[in-house]
């Protein structure tokens, strides 16, 4: 497993990695990190044959993180991972044939 992220820098020099819900599918929560975060397995709709890990942003927004919640250009949450004490990150990625 190699660890991937990716970060979007917005117009108002915003930082995050894409974290919306409305982005993913095949969501599964597998924890909770020791400040409560809850951490999901996941698949983003445009590539369904990685599995990631991480948060997602409306969660965040729930508990009243929003300094670590931003949107990109398209309105979806990007979450400032390094604000967090949960990292997203490539579980696998099938082989494509």
């Amino acid at each position: 497993t190699v660890p991937i992220s990716w970060t979007y820098t917005g117009p108002s020099g915003g930082v995050g990695t894409p974290s919306d819900r409305r982005l993913k599918t095949d969501i599964k929560k597998i924890g909770t990190s020791p400040s409560g975060i809850p951490i999901y397995e996941f698949r983003f709709k445009d590539d369904l044959d990685t599995l990631w890990e991480g948060t997602i942003a409306q969660d965040l927004l729930e508990m009243g993180m929003n300094d670590v919640v931003g949107t990109d250009d398209d309105g979806f949450y990007t979450v400032d991972y390094d604000k967090i004490d949960v990292d997203q990150i490539q579980v696998i990625e099938m082989d494509k044939k």
